[in-house]
């Protein structure tokens, strides 16, 4: 379960109108954190709404739904003074009152909905610090546990996830890099061929013991790929070493995901 209240170096700061938790570099003097949390919520402020703003959003809706039940009552009433006695009758007015009620409460939530209010200013960025960071949604359970891990083991398991993460994200980018290489239809996937710098070279003979081998069978040879999965390896490994020494007990299963809110 996630942190119900903020403790020393275990912090909320809200961004995007989202409560996030976030770890406090423990090297801070409590002092030296305590600014750092200011200034981390200070650069975040422009990101989150004003009450005002948060409730000017739901106008439309609400305003069309008024008009629109405003509409059905009106209809009914209509139809209840007009006592008509055939149904075909009474179904092209209901039909015609209708449609007018549901034009007037769609102009009335279009309107709205580009008031100057909703388009006064682009929406500004979120702001990262490497003093305060998210905690990721793999260690927030973890965190803010029955048995509520230390800040400062909080913190090397975010840093250790976030260098895996990272990895990981650059293997997917890495893979589709060289497929989109080894698929150039100008090049002959079986003419390519990798020398010490880790380039592709072209030979144009199609001969090696990879002249056989596709685009998706041959990238993950290539150098890079090769260096990137051992890193990744590593991250892997040391994160467990890691979890087994704090207690972190994802540490064998953790993937890239949101921060923690």
């Amino acid at each position: 379960m996630a942190p119900t209240r903020e403790r020393p170096g275990i912090v909320r700061v809200r961004i995007s109108d989202r409560e996030v938790w976030h770890v406090v570099d423990p090297s801070l003097t409590p002092a030296e954190a305590e600014e750092a949390v200011r200034a981390h919520r200070a650069a975040n402020a422009p990101t989150n709404r004003s009450l005002v703003r948060r409730v000017l959003a739901w106008t439309p809706g609400v305003v069309a739904l008024l008009v629109l039940g405003g509409a059905v009552w009106g209809t009914v009433i209509v139809m209840d003074e007009l006592d008509l006695a055939e149904l075909p009758g009474r179904i092209a007015v209901a039909v015609v009152l209708g449609g007018i009620g549901f034009v007037a409460a769609a102009t009335a939530g279009i309107v709205l909905h580009e008031a100057p209010w909703r388009c006064d200013r682009v929406e500004p960025e979120t702001v990262t610090s490497p003093r305060v960071v998210p905690i990721p949604g793999s260690v927030l359970g973890w965190a803010g546990g029955a048995d509520a891990a230390a800040a400062a083991d909080v913190w090397r398991v975010v840093a250790a996830v976030d260098v895996l993460s990272e990895l990981e994200a650059a293997h997917w980018r890495l893979g589709d890099v060289l497929y989109w290489r080894l698929d150039d239809p100008d090049d002959d996937p079986d003419d390519l061929d990798y020398g010490a710098d880790g380039h592709a070279h072209d030979h144009g003979h199609g001969q090696g013991e990879d002249a056989d081998a596709g685009p998706g069978d041959r990238h993950g040879s290539h150098p890079a790929a090769v260096a990137l999965e051992a890193a990744r390896l590593r991250a892997s490994e040391e994160l467990r070493a890691l979890g087994d020494e704090v207690g972190f007990p994802a540490a064998t299963g953790v993937r890239p995901g949101a921060d923690g809110s």
